[in-house]
């Protein structure tokens, strides 16, 4: 969209949420840090969500609606969101998530004094740079913020997937950043529900690899040739860990066996993340 540009883009995805959308947009209404643009990406409701989004664009100016033509998911909707986004920066918050009241000042003021690329919200910020992304972060989109140059220099979208999309979108992103600073604080609060991507892995367990796939891709296409098997280790790992329907964590766990073959330096990193699990008194 043609215009000034504003310092941030909220872009919120929505998808048949309208029991949690009001809590939602109600705490990015309420942010202590004000000068935004919320777009809300309906993809093709048919519950009350659209009706929601449309009483907070008539209310708030901040706010505006884009509605898919038909179901796409969720990395559609982000992706529309991100081609009409006007900040110079971009967050990402799901539509049964709620931020807390100071999060947007709280991150913008991170990125700007540093000038990074990428601003993510960790319990305990590393005393010193450096380190492996893939082993440091993960790879879900709402506890994170992008300057919005650097998503269109590197052309990143959210790729086409039921489920993790957001995953190779992030750890790309992560991987090609030249600086990436830590924001000491947990400022979203997590919904996990029957719809939601922890459910929908439950119901998809290979949609993982898909992810995977996807990320190997980007990276490549980059010519970023970083090894992430530490990282696909414990993500799988964790997935598996998680799973209470037995069936779908048995066909995760074959899905495992099959990407070790075809990835043999994914065996150590498995093991050592599956025995740190057990060391905790956490492995299944």
């Amino acid at each position: 969209m043609a215009g000034m540009q504003t310092p941030l883009s909220i872009i919120i995805p929505v998808r048949n949420t309208a029991q949690y959308l009001c809590d939602a947009l109600h705490s990015v209404a309420r942010q202590t840090f004000d000068d935004f643009e919320a777009i809300c990406v309906d993809d093709a409701s048919d519950d009350a969500s659209g009706a929601i989004l449309a009483e907070f664009a008539a209310d708030d100016t901040r706010f505006r609606t884009i509605t898919l033509p038909s179901h796409s998911g969720a990395g559609a909707a982000r992706n529309a969101g991100l081609a009409d986004a006007r900040g110079k920066y971009a967050v990402f918050l799901d539509s049964d998530d709620t931020f807390s009241p100071y999060m947007l000042e709280t991150m913008i003021a991170a990125i700007d004094v540093s000038c990074a690329d990428v601003g993510v919200c960790v319990r305990s910020p590393r005393k010193c740079g450096g380190g492996d992304v893939f082993t440091r972060y993960v790879g879900w989109a709402w506890d994170k913020i992008f300057r919005r140059d650097f998503i269109e220099r590197n052309n990143l979208r959210f790729p086409q997937l039921p489920v993790a999309e957001d995953v190779p979108f992030v750890m790309a992103a992560l991987a090609l950043a030249e600086n990436i600073v830590e924001i000491p604080g947990v400022f979203v609060e997590h919904r996990m529900r029957e719809g939601s991507a922890e459910s929908l892995h439950e119901k998809m367990p290979l949609a993982a690899f898909e992810a995977l796939r996807e990320l190997r891709g980007m990276l490549d296409a980059h010519g970023c040739g970083v090894s992430f098997t530490r990282f696909a280790a414990r993500w799988t790992n964790w997935l598996a860990h998680n799973m209470a329907n037995a069936q779908s964590k048995a066909i995760l766990l074959r899905g495992i066996e099959q990407y070790k073959k075809a990835h043999p330096s994914i065996w150590w990193a498995w093991y050592a993340v599956k025995n740190r699990l057990r060391w905790m008194g956490g492995a299944r």
